[in-house]
């Protein structure tokens, strides 16, 4: 008998091992296979390291006929807006107490001039039925992506995975978030752009500095009026600032600018060229190369001949970038100056400090 354990222990370790290394070397050689098979398992979105593309959840169980009861879960817990820069319509409202929600819900009803809904009673349920609101105007026509949505607090540019730039869209403008990577750019979000009440099929990616998210709950599945307010706040406190800064001196053109750009890339390519020699060098040292020593000596002799080819680009390189980068220093962003406040800006001033109380209840810092 103990024999027989013996052999099942060893046959179970040996599994373990196996299904360990077989998950390293996917992870290490594969990443995109690794990371699928870690989203069917847990049903979570994952990235490959380096994209902002998140990876596909092909398992039924997540992506199939159960997505529905899954939203439904997620949207049963968005109880209330609550807290947070990252503004949460999540089960976290639950941890904070009722009176935030009654606080947000109530400052919704000063602006939108309508009585305040009910909340929860003693016994921690619903005191009515909520009342059907009818139909959403601002209802997507296609399906929901299924991620918690979020709303862009100015104009903002958006770009691809390789962050070129594609274009801008305004303030107000309803993304859902996937996605968040750190780019030497900056923090990032992949996102699905809510556009013409349709949601776009390709994902685009923002800076999160542009953006405020919800976590926890789709755009279909947020609060109607809450929503409507951060929307409607966001869109006319982006307008505004868009507005003002218009009326900025903007710095000109560096007149350096074409002549830096071109020695810079020529510059590069050499030190580029350089360090792809010494890099042979270096291998040539602890290992024997196809062309012998004959090839190592070749290497060595063009390095020394680099080397010294380096001082004169150094020194062609070296007035240009100065006066690029005095011109630089010698300009600044901006200098600002008053505003003159026009028609447009005076009524949309009053849309913001209508708004505000609200939008600060269900966002704070927004």
């Amino acid at each position: 008998m103990l024999k027989k354990i013996k052999r099942y222990a060893i046959v179970l370790v040996a599994g373990c091992v196996l299904i360990w290394v077989g998950l390293w070397a996917a992870k290490k050689y594969s990443p995109p296979v690794y990371y699928k098979i870690a989203a069917n398992v847990t049903g979570r979105d994952f990235v490959v390291p380096g994209t902002v593309d998140p990876v596909v959840i092909a398992h039924p169980f997540w992506r199939g006929a159960n997505l529905e009861a899954i939203q439904r879960k997620i949207a049963a817990t968005a109880v209330e807006a609550t807290s947070g820069k990252a503004g949460k319509f999540s089960e976290r409202a639950k941890k904070i107490g009722r009176s935030v929600a009654a606080s947000a819900a109530g400052a919704v009803a000063a602006v939108t001039g309508e009585e305040p809904p009910a909340t929860f009673g003693a016994d921690d349920e619903p005191a009515e039925e909520p009342v059907d609101e009818g139909p959403d105007p601002r209802a997507a026509k296609n399906a929901d992506p299924g991620y918690g949505w979020g709303v862009l607090v100015r104009n903002a540019d958006f770009f691809d995975p390789q962050m070129k730039k594609l274009g801008t869209l305004p303030a107000g403008s309803v993304i859902e978030h996937m996605t968040v990577v750190q780019k030497p750019e900056g923090e990032v979000v992949s996102c699905r752009v809510l556009r013409n009440l349709e949601w776009a099929p390709r994902a685009v990616v923002f800076f999160t500095a542009d953006l405020v998210r919800f976590q926890g709950v789709t755009y279909a599945d947020a609060p109607r009026k809450e929503r409507d307010v951060v929307i409607d706040y966001c869109t006319a406190a982006g307008k505004l600032e868009a507005l003002r800064a218009a009326q900025q001196p903007k710095r000109g053109k560096n007149p350096y600018e074409a002549e830096y750009q071109a020695a810079k890339a020529k510059h590069d390519a050499f030190q580029k060229h350089v360090n792809e020699v010494l890099a042979k060098v270096r291998y040539a040292n602890t290992h024997d190369l196809p062309g012998g020593p004959a090839e190592r000596a070749r290497l060595l002799s063009e390095s020394r001949t680099l080397r010294s080819q380096q001082v004169t680009e150094d020194a062609a390189f070296k007035p240009i970038r100065d006066k690029w980068t005095e011109w630089e220093r010698k300009h600044p962003e901006q200098h600002w100056r008053p505003v003159k406040e026009t028609p447009e800006m005076k009524e949309l001033q009053k849309i913001v400090d209508k708004l505000r109380p609200a939008a600060i209840q269900i966002c704070p810092g927004i």
